[in-house]
């Protein structure tokens, strides 16, 4: 597997300061991790793959001796570890910054983890930054009290921004191959989405500059390549695999440790070294599943590619990603009853472990007939799993279940849901009432405006123009859909939104919202600047 060589610029938008309606960032918004870590704490939220890891480890190395790096999913006494950077820290005062990475990872129970966390904002030097980087979808409720608690609103939430076609560009230019001609590929291939995050492009790189080799146009065929490619793939320590066979077993064996590793909480293997307590061994390795044979010797598997050095000689899987991947594939295999299956991944209470989220979703991608329940108790986290759900039926279960809780005042954090890529035939019937009927609650209705927005459903513009023009409609709704609306369609000159501009005294509203959707309506259908100096007026707030 190449990795690829030059570090972009990449950004983070503030989840206080961003614009609610606004459909994509705009570059006010973009701030550099330097620029946005500022405060006494800040969290950073990214799915899986999305190299929040990179990003951190970059901002401590730039900072040298006043920057310690720990990250929550190893083992030991990790309150000891974290005490003692910070005692390394009261030196530099304002100038220190403690990082706490793979909060996601921990191997804590949840209380614990709070507990910990409240133990050292409680114990942070005065002037230290603390900054707290977890997946988005992972991210615990109750260490959000803690911090909030203790730091009231110096606690800043940055999410990293998916990377962009000139982001694409760049990095396949830096792996050797044309990054133009390499953007048409994943263009005509469909494969868009699967440039968003690192890890991702770096699996469809590999497959790009394989010889002969056509674009994955799903997630699921991509992994199913690289996980290939890497079981095929020469190691130093092994001979490469010499038949499809052996391939097999050996990911059949990768995915027997992903399995035994998720469960028991442990991230590294241990090859010949005594037990210590923390890693597997080939013994766990031989006792998961004793009624099973065992599908490839212990030490040919680790010998892949899809494992790498960790530390005291242990090793480990190249990303999370890919050993989720591999266990979500190993439990379909096994064929578990849905008893089983509900032991291994829900917590008390029947919703699933934060843990085994992107697992979850990735048994629904693998085969949604006998997974697909697993949808109804926490679609949010399916989302946040960031994993490609094809199967129209559950894209319309995953849209359908979302829109019940938001009409419930029950889904929480949805304006920081990523709802691009859930299109199939028939959304627009199901999004369609709750734009138009006035009786379900705002939240629903403004999660469908954003639905139409993020897939780009064109048939339903004249809806969104017909809700930004009603009086009936609240100002707040009435701005949003406007505004996606112009964003969705190009306005024409006879659009009725042009209308909000001339009729702004009219318009009973403080901030004056309505008149600039119809002053942008008249802007984009090419209105003259000196025609559009005739509607402007005195801010209705001057605060």
């Amino acid at each position: 597997m190449t990795r690829i060589p030059t570090p972009l610029s990449r950004f983070w938008m503030n989840r206080v300061s961003s614009d609610r309606n606004a459909v994509r960032p705009s570059d006010v918004d973009q701030l550099s991790l330097a620029d946005g870590v500022t405060g006494r704490c800040t969290v950073l939220l990214a799915p899986p793959g999305a190299g929040k890891t990179v990003e951190l480890r970059r901002l401590v190395e730039s900072l040298g001796e006043r920057a310690r790096f720990i990250t929550l999913g190893t083992y030991g006494d990790l309150h000891g570890k974290i005490m003692h950077a910070l005692a390394e820290l009261r030196p530099y005062a304002a100038d220190g910054l403690l990082a706490l990475d793979s909060m996601d990872e921990s191997t804590l129970p949840t209380t614990q983890l709070a507990d910990l966390i409240e133990d050292v904002v409680r114990d942070l030097p005065e002037g230290v930054r603390l900054v707290l980087a977890c997946r988005t979808a992972a991210w615990l409720p109750g260490v959000n009290q803690v911090l909030h608690r203790a730091l009231g609103d110096d606690v800043t939430v940055l999410d990293l921004i998916a990377l962009t076609s000139h982001d694409v560009v760049t990095f396949a230019d830096a792996f050797g191959v044309s990054g133009q001609a390499f953007l048409e590929a994943v263009t005509s291939a469909r494969a868009t989405p699967l440039t968003r995050h690192p890890k991702e492009l770096e699996f469809l790189l590999d497959d790009y500059r394989a010889a002969g080799a056509v674009l994955p146009s799903t997630q699921r065929d991509l992994y199913d390549r690289a996980i290939d490619r890497l079981c095929k793939e020469q190691n130093p320590r092994r001979q490469a695999a010499g038949n499809a066979g052996e391939h097999r077993a050996l990911r059949d064996g990768a995915g027997r440790l992903a399995v035994l590793s998720l469960f028991t909480t442990r991230k590294t293997f241990r090859l010949h070294e005594p037990d210590d307590g923390l890693s597997l061994s080939e013994d766990d390795y031989a006792s998961l599943f004793p009624e099973t044979p065992v599908p490839a010797p212990y030490p040919d598997v680790l010998g892949t590619a899809l494992f790498e050095g960790s530390a005291d000689s242990a090793m480990k899987f190249t990303h999370q990603t890919v050993a989720e991947y591999l266990a979500a594939r190993h439990l379909s295999d096994l064929r578990l009853t849905k008893v089983q299956l509900d032991a291994l991944l829900r917590v008390p209470g029947g919703l699933l472990a934060p843990q085994v989220q992107a697992v979850a979703a990735w048994l629904i991608a693998l085969d949604p007939d006998r997974f697909g329940d697993l949808l109804d108790d926490d679609p949010a986290a399916f989302i946040g799993s960031q994993v490609e759900l094809i199967d129209p039926d559950f894209r319309q279960s995953l849209l359908r279940r979302l829109l019940v809780l938001a009409d419930d005042y029950s889904l929480d954090e949805a304006v920081h849901l990523d709802l691009s890529g859930l299109t199939y035939p028939g959304i627009e019937e199901l999004v369609r009432p709750y734009l138009t009927d006035r009786d379900r609650s705002l939240d629903a209705r403004y999660l469908a405006l954003r639905i139409v927005s993020e897939n780009q459903l064109v048939g339903l513009n004249d809806v969104l123009v017909g809700l930004a023009m009603s009086e009936d409609e609240p100002v707040v709704l009435r701005n949003a859909a406007g505004r996606r609306s112009l964003d969705l369609v190009p306005p024409r000159a006879d659009t009725p939104l042009r209308a909000l501009a001339g009729r702004a005294d009219d318009l009973a509203e403080e901030d004056d919202e309505l008149l600039g959707v119809g002053l942008f309506a008249r802007l984009r259908s090419k209105t003259s600047p000196l025609e559009l100096l005739r509607y402007l007026k005195k801010p209705a707030n001057r605060s």
